[in-house]
């Protein structure tokens, strides 16, 4: 188990990062709304990352609590690029075993293949 940020990334690296528009945005928002309660029933009720009305303060009291208990491991994942290296056509297979509106599919898609903007060329994500 490394200290953070993991050795790999050094200090001044650059990471691209893409900033929606207002209208994006919303809709992103949007989707977040319809779908997120449609995933979230799926989870683990100890997983913390990135979920709605938890935070590390109460991942630290589950290690707590666990540890009171006797547990006397903690499970610790960090992967490198992990959003970016997902394959997408995967991605789009698991999502569709749960989602039926063509619609929100495509949208979804969309925005996995939309590009990087950097100094006026846009290159594939």
């Amino acid at each position: 188990m490394g200290g953070w940020p993991p050795a790999e990334e050094s200090a001044g690296a650059v990471r691209p990062l893409g900033i929606p528009t207002v209208v994006e945005g919303i809709v992103m928002t949007a989707a977040k709304i319809v779908l997120g309660p449609v995933f979230e029933a799926d989870f683990c009720p100890i997983s913390h990352g990135f979920r709605p009305k938890r935070s590390a303060h109460m991942a630290c009291e589950v290690i707590r609590v666990a540890a009171n208990r006797g547990r006397d491991w903690v499970p610790e994942i960090d992967v490198r690029d992990g959003f970016g290296s997902i394959d997408h056509s995967a991605l789009m297979t698991q999502l569709g075993r749960r989602i039926s509106d063509r619609a929100k599919l495509k949208l979804l898609r969309s925005w996995l293949r939309a590009g990087i903007l950097l100094n006026g060329i846009t290159t594939e994500s």
